[in-house]
C-alpha cells in the first residue's frame, strides 16, 4: 500500500493517526479472528471515542466473542457493533478502516482481509511485533512495548477527544480497562511495566474504584457446562518431555456429553500451566463443533489450538508457523487438518522445537 510510517517519529505517527481519525466521515473497525478483551475492548473504545467526535464509526465481527467479554458490546457500544460479518458493510469514497491488536493480514477473518483495498485509508494499531504479513496497513501505530492494545489506544483516544473540547469517560475507560487487564492475565504476565500500571491508575481515576466486577467476570464466574466439560476431558490431559509440556485435545463429543459450546474451553489452556512443571500448554479444539463428525477419507476441516509458556519460550513463534501469533507467552493459531489427532501432533513438533 501507501507510504508507511514506521520510518517516522513515534509522536509524529501519533499525531499523523489522529489526524487521519478525525478527518475521517466513516470508519470501519476491524479486529483479529477469535477476538479477545483486548480486540473487543480497543475496537469498541475507539467506535465510541469516534462517535463522540461525529465521525460515524462500526465495529464488524464476523460472531459473536466468547461470552465473557460479551459485555463489552452493550450499553453505549450496542448499536456500533455488527456481528454478521461483511453483510453490513458500506464502503464510502472516504471511509477509513482501523485494524486493532491484528499483526497480520491472516490474523484477519477472510471475509474482512479480503476488503481492505476498497478503503481509501486503511490503519493499523496493534502492539505485537512485526511478522510476515503484518505490512497491509497505509499507517500504522503499533508499539511492542505496550501490554496490550488497549494501553496504547488511551493516549491516541484522548488525543482525538481534545480536539473538540472532550475527554475520556466510563464508556471508553471501562473497556480500556477490559483489554489491559485481559492481556497481562490480571497483570501477572511480564508484559505488565510500570507504563501499563500507570495507565490503568489513570483509567480507575475515570472509572471509580469499584470494578472488581471485570476480574470476576473474566476469570472467576463459569457455567455449569464449563464445570461439566473440565471433569469429561482433563483425564485426557497428556504429559510430554517430563511433564515440561501439557497438551489437551477437546474432541467434538467432549462437548456433546457436557452439553457445553465452544465458549466453555476458553479458559482452560491457562489452567493446564498450572499444572506444576509445566513449562508450555497446548489447548486443541474444533473450530466449530461438529458432534459425531466423520470425516471421508482426504477431508479437512479447522482446529483452534491455544498456547500458553512462561518466559523464556515463544508460543507466538509457534503459532506463526500455522499462521496464528500472539504473545510470547500467549497466542493461538488454526491448524487444517484430518483429525483432531492429527492437528494436536503438528502443534506438539513445533513446541517440542520450541522448548528444545
Amino acid at each position: 500500500m501507501g507510504d508507511k510510517t514506521g520510518r517516522e517519529d513515534f509522536f509524529e505517527r501519533w499525531e499523523r493517526v489522529t489526524d487521519i481519525l478525525a478527518a475521517a466521515e466513516n470508519v470501519c473497525v476491524f479486529t483479529h479472528t477469535s477476538p479477545d478483551g483486548d480486540a473487543i475492548g480497543s475496537a469498541t473504545a475507539l467506535a465510541i471515542a469516534l462517535r463522540r467526535t461525529g465521525t460515524d464509526a462500526r465495529v464488524f465481527l464476523n460472531g459473536q466473542p466468547s461470552y465473557e467479554i460479551r459485555y463489552l458490546l452493550g450499553d453505549e457500544a450496542a448499536g456500533l457493533v455488527s456481528t454478521d460479518g461483511v453483510n453490513n458493510l458500506k464502503i464510502g469514497k472516504n471511509t477509513v478502516c482501523v485494524t486493532v491488536d491484528t499483526a497480520n493480514r491472516s490474523r484477519l477473518d477472510r471475509c474482512f482481509a479480503e476488503t481492505l483495498g476498497d478503503f481509501r485509508t486503511v490503519v493499523k494499531i496493534d502492539h505485537h511485533l512485526p511478522t510476515e504479513g503484518g505490512d497491509y496497513a497505509d499507517f500504522e501505530f503499533t508499539d511492542p512495548a505496550w501490554a496490550a492494545t488497549c494501553e496504547g489506544l488511551f493516549p491516541l483516544i484522548g488525543n482525538l477527544l481534545a480536539r473538540k473540547n472532550l475527554t475520556v469517560d466510563y464508556a471508553i475507560a471501562i473497556r480500556l480497562y477490559s483489554g489491559i487487564l485481559t492481556d497481562t492475565g490480571r497483570f501477572t504476565y511480564t508484559n505488565t511495566t510500570g507504563n501499563t500500571l500507570r495507565t490503568v491508575a489513570s483509567l480507575v481515576d475515570i472509572t471509580g474504584s469499584e470494578i472488581d466486577w471485570v476480574a470476576k467476570v473474566n476469570y472467576e464466574y463459569k457455567a455449569e457446562s464449563t464445570f461439566r466439560l473440565i471433569g469429561i476431558s482433563f483425564e485426557k490431559m497428556k504429559m510430554h518431555l517430563g511433564g515440561r509440556l501439557v497438551s489437551l485435545a477437546l474432541r467434538d463429543k467432549y462437548f456433546a456429553q457436557a452439553d457445553a459450546t465452544l465458549d466453555d474451553a476458553g479458559f482452560i489452556v491457562s489452567e493446564l500451566m498450572k499444572v506444576i512443571g509445566a513449562e508450555m500448554a497446548l489447548l486443541v479444539k474444533p473450530a466449530e463443533i461438529v458432534p459425531g463428525f466423520e470425516p471421508a477419507e482426504g477431508v479437512k476441516r479447522d482446529f483452534k489450538i491455544s498456547l500458553r509458556c512462561k518466559p523464556g519460550y515463544d508460543v507466538a513463534a509457534v503459532g506463526a508457523k500455522f499462521g496464528g501469533g500472539g504473545h510470547t507467552c500467549s497466542a493461538g493459531a488454526t491448524i487444517s487438518a484430518e483429525s483432531i489427532g492429527e492437528a494436536e501432533n503438528a502443534a506438539l513438533a513445533e513446541c517440542v522445537k520450541a522448548l528444545e
